[in-house]
């Protein structure tokens, strides 16, 4: 294997257990090791693989708000590219279209990561991976970036999108974006879509897990803070 791909391997699953709710701590890195991912992230190669996807041609600035992740403003992340971990990346999530993009090395115009190429990127605490068809998963949701949420035995994802709507009356043409979430649970490569506190309780028997008293004891409740929910389900079906 190239010893830059298995360094870029190695550093990835150092990132992800350090990011994950469900993950031990990650093995003590090195000055050495800091050093060589500062200097491969940094050269002319993994700057040609970064920097080569599609213009990013804007969003819809007639409507109200704006179709980023968080903030219409460059965020601090992180990313799996082409093979290569760039730990310190300044990136925005477009939730309507779903692409994330990253400014040129000049900063004077955006370009698109390629989905495909993006298999895991973080936006502050925010860990996302990117779902492919995979025929032996069932009901998987459709292909995309997912939050992350809880990784164990069961999984819990969020699926964050926009999208622009008319509001106030039809003369005035008015529109504004909107964001609303889809939640997962994913076990022994099976998805079930949660809706609400109930289809949460049954989702692969977790009810019978004690998850009503979990989320009772600490007052958690799907309506009020689905993630919470979710996470503690994810946990409870990981034992």
């Amino acid at each position: 294997m190239n010893p830059k791909r298995l360094l870029s391997q190695t550093i990835l699953i150092g990132f992800i257990l350090f990011h994950l709710p469900a993950s031990a701590q990650p093995p003590a890195t090195g000055p050495q090791v800091i050093e060589a991912i500062q200097a491969y992230t940094g050269s002319l190669a993994a700057d040609w693989r970064l920097y080569n996807g599609p213009l990013y041609l804007g969003y819809d600035r007639h409507a109200q708000g704006h179709p980023f992740f968080l903030s219409d403003s460059l965020l601090q992340g992180s990313a799996e590219y082409d093979g290569i971990f760039f730990p310190s990346l300044g990136l925005s999530y477009d939730l309507v279209k779903d692409l994330v993009i990253i400014p040129d090395k000049q900063r004077s115009a955006w370009l698109q990561l390629l989905s495909e190429k993006l298999t895991i990127f973080t936006i502050g605490q925010h860990s996302f991976i990117y779902l492919a068809p995979d025929s032996t998963v069932s009901n998987q949701p459709e292909k995309g970036f997912y939050e992350l949420l809880y990784s164990g035995k069961a999984r819990a994802f969020a699926r964050h999108r926009k999208k622009v709507l008319n509001v106030g009356k039809a003369e005035e043409n008015l529109s504004r974006y909107y964001q609303y979430e889809d939640w997962y649970l994913e076990m022994d490569n099976r998805f079930i879509a949660i809706h609400n506190q109930k289809s949460l309780l049954h989702a692969f028997g977790a009810g019978d897990k004690g998850l009503k008293a979990v989320l009772h004891s600490n007052n958690l409740n799907f309506k009020k803070d689905p993630a919470a929910a979710m996470i503690a389900a994810a946990k409870l079906l990981s034992r």
